[in-house]
């Protein structure tokens, strides 16, 4: 899922975000433990969490925060 009205694409002009095949591929604990740590573009100033424990809903609530409580709540994008 992308959003692509957050910072990643509209201030640092990013097109796409990394492919789930090249996170696994940095990922030293992806298909090796139920929870890999996320894995860090540096040169993107992004951290990507993955994996199967990580749900959508996630996501989606963290963006209504932010969204929502703003100027009020630090939530990162």
């Amino acid at each position: 899922m992308d959003f692509l009205d957050s910072s990643f694409f509209t201030k640092a002009g990013h097109k796409s975000l990394p492919t789930a095949a090249k996170v696994g591929s940095l990922s030293e604990q992806f298909n090796k433990h139920p929870r890999p740590a996320p894995v860090k573009f540096e040169h993107l100033n992004l951290l990507v969490k993955f994996g199967p424990s990580v749900a959508v809903e996630e996501a989606l609530t963290l963006r209504m925060l932010r969204t929502s409580f703003a100027e009020k709540i630090p939530v990162p994008e």
